[in-house]
């Protein structure tokens, strides 16, 4: 069969992704891969602080574009949370050009 991709994430920002409410996912290191893209969450349980601190920073991105944010209700651990799709891969000096993002796509990819 195919081979299977997993990226690894703490929560809750494993489910921001797996949700669509992470648009965007930086990394210190490039890919050439593009396609089907499991998510998993790490076994760490989040804090409530750290929650509330990354549901803030993404409220506020989403409001700059208009968007009011919906949050998962739960933040499971050690378990796959969602499938995406790579659709493409650019350096953070190229994102940051990107003047068409919206305001809030921006914030998030700081």
């Amino acid at each position: 069969g195919a081979a299977t991709t997993v990226l690894s994430l703490w929560q809750p920002l494993a489910s921001f992704l797996a949700y669509g409410l992470q648009r965007v996912e930086g990394r210190g290191w490039s890919t050439e891969f593009r396609g089907p893209l499991w998510i998993h969450a790490g076994s760490k349980k989040p804090e409530q602080e750290d929650i509330d601190r990354w549901e803030s920073i993404y409220r506020e991105a989403y409001a700059l574009d208009g968007v009011e944010a919906k949050f998962p209700e739960a933040y499971p651990t050690s378990a796959l949370v969602g499938y995406v799709e790579v659709v493409d891969v650019v350096s953070a000096e190229e994102f940051s050009k990107w003047q068409a993002l919206p305001p809030g796509v921006k914030l998030e990819g700081r």
